[in-house]
């Protein structure tokens, strides 16, 4: 008798043990989805494999490279990591709204002023 019954609380005790909460917490974006904009980016910089500038600057000193970064994901993980949704910074950062000025060239100015 006994056998079943450590058998049902071992079972109850392993079902009460799962992450559903830690997986809605995760999913509950509170500012911006920093780790999927990123790994959009890993995609598309692999997909493009661009020769980049990479400058390095210590104490004073300024070292640049050109160079072909072969792993996106490692090289962007720094970045990737630092995501502002988590739960214990929630109400840390505050909202605004912004209207982005559009961007006219100044000969393009000439022209429209013209017209």
């Amino acid at each position: 008798m006994r056998k079943p019954i450590l058998l049902f609380l071992s079972f109850l005790l392993f079902i009460s043990c799962n992450n559903s909460a830690d997986k809605k917490q995760k999913t509950n974006l509170n500012y911006f989805d920093i780790k999927g904009y990123f790994e959009k980016e890993v995609a598309r910089l692999t997909l493009k494999n661009p020769l980049i500038t990479k400058t390095v600057s210590v104490n004073g000193a300024t070292e640049s490279k050109r160079i072909k970064i072969t792993d996106w994901k490692k090289e962007l993980t720094l970045f990737s990591d630092a995501d502002i949704n988590r739960a214990s910074w929630k109400g840390l950062f505050e909202l605004k709204n912004q209207m982005i000025r559009s961007f006219t060239h100044p000969i393009m100015k000439k022209c429209l002023l013209k017209s």
